[in-house]
């Protein structure tokens, strides 16, 4: 199946693969509004209790270690109210993309023509402000042991103490990592992105690349990627197999076959979900040979079996014939 090209740079996914992956998008953007529940409750009930302003502006008392601690509350509603936002717009083009992506057949682009579109909006505006609300939640969340050491009500309590017992503090603490983890998979997919080929052999000016540079470009990328990936083994392995000294090695022939295979200037599109459906149908094939295997066993055997019946039954005629010729001199 075509992959779709973001960034001009050729993606491992097909239109088809969309679906799931925005299915489980939307589960973890549910989960983050469950999270965002008892924060905003926090927040409506402190607004509740005071004036807006005076929560967000001053601090709780005039101490001299108290003067910042004013920027939680308001880093905090910030956070909370941003997150809430940048979730419910996530949602939607999460939605969106589903329906884009379940209009014709994944061959036929031509019906999809806003996928990339939507799929370069998530992976950088949407990222960038994601990662800006996640360092604001970082930072509000580091004041509030400041802020709650100022309030009156709690300054026989350690504020380490109190911090895990609030009803916002551990949802935020999750909902923070969620968005973590978001951030650093953001990262890697662009790094990827941008590791990988550009589509149709051109370069990301669209220019085009001749026949013998893309391929040498090519068999070095995917030499550069055995190396790693022998680097790494080695490394998880603790060396008992050899690699110390992978640098000395050659990964051009099978960097040239790998390129061969799977670079074909945007000829061969091989996605994910065709390297999947062709582990799966070697796995059957594997099944029939081991089951032709097992009946031409069984069969050999059942031929032995029947050949030694054959012989015994012919030892048990001659030996009647012998016993009557006996009998008869």
């Amino acid at each position: 199946m075509p992959s779709i090209s973001l960034f001009n740079r050729r993606s491992p996914l097909s239109g088809d693969e969309l679906q799931p992956l925005c299915t489980v998008v939307i589960v973890a953007r549910l989960f983050q509004l469950l999270l965002l529940i008892p924060m905003l409750t926090y927040i409506l009930h402190a607004v509740t209790q005071n004036s807006v302003l005076d929560w967000w502006l001053f601090p709780p008392t005039n101490q001299e270690n108290c003067r910042n601690s004013n920027l939680f509350p308001l880093l905090f509603s910030i956070y909370a109210f941003s997150t809430l936002g940048v979730t419910l717009f996530s949602i939607g083009l999460e939605i969106r993309i589903m329906k884009e992506s379940s209009v014709g057949t994944p061959t036929q682009q031509e019906l999809r023509p806003n996928i990339p579109l939507l799929l370069e909006t998530k992976l950088l505006p949407l990222a960038i402000v994601q990662s800006i609300v996640w360092i604001v939640g970082l930072v509000a969340v580091s004041y509030s042991v400041q802020y709650y050491s100022c309030l009156p009500e709690f300054r026989d309590v350690s504020a380490p103490e109190l911090l895990p017992a609030l009803s916002w503090y551990l949802p935020s603490i999750f909902l923070l990592l969620s968005q973590g983890i978001e951030f650093v998979s953001g990262i890697v997919t662009l790094s990827a992105l941008r590791c990988a080929s550009t589509p149709h052999g051109r370069r990301r000016d669209g220019e085009d690349v001749e026949e013998g540079y893309h391929y040498n470009h090519t068999d070095s990328v995917w030499e550069d990627r055995c190396h790693f990936c022998c680097r790494i083994s080695s490394v998880f392995t603790c060396y008992l197999f050899g690699g110390q000294n992978l640098d000395i090695g050659e990964y051009g022939e099978i960097a040239r076959v790998l390129s061969d295979y799977f670079e074909h200037g945007g000829v061969l599109d091989v996605t994910l979900s065709d390297l999947a459906v062709g582990m799966m149908m070697l796995r059957r094939k594997q099944q029939q040979r081991e089951l032709e295997a097992r009946k031409r066993i069984k069969e050999q055997v059942s031929a032995v079996i029947m050949e030694g019946r054959d012989e015994d039954e012919d030892g048990d005629g001659n030996g009647d014939a012998v016993d009557e010729g006996g009998l008869v001199g």
